[in-house]
């Protein structure tokens, strides 16, 4: 049976096109983390809207696939790198999360 965590935050959010970075506004984001453990796997879907910005009131979404060795994340898929939100959503839910920090 799968497993479901959320977390809600507000942070500043950048544009990265390979090139530069830069700063495009701050967001209210909604994470929810769904760990299905008969597989070791999960998936985050972070919605997120502007409330500033040059993006301000447009939404974006965007899905992290997850994988796991004994709730240990060893890969993931859809980002660069993960948030320091992201990051936190998995370790207060009990998971190690050491390979995304490196």
């Amino acid at each position: 049976m799968a497993q479901t965590f959320t977390k809600r935050f507000r942070s500043p959010i950048n544009e990265d096109n390979g090139v530069t970075n830069h700063f495009i506004g701050h967001a209210l984001s909604d994470m929810e983390f769904t760990y299905f453990p008969k597989l070791d796997v999960g998936t985050i879907l972070w919605n997120f809207k502007f409330v500033d910005g040059s993006h301000k009131n447009k939404s974006e979404h965007i899905q992290i696939d997850l994988h796991f060795n004994h709730k240990r994340l060893v890969h993931f898929e859809g980002v660069h790198e993960l948030c320091e939100e992201a990051i936190a959503l998995l370790e207060e839910n009990g998971f190690d999360a050491t390979y995304a920090k490196v």
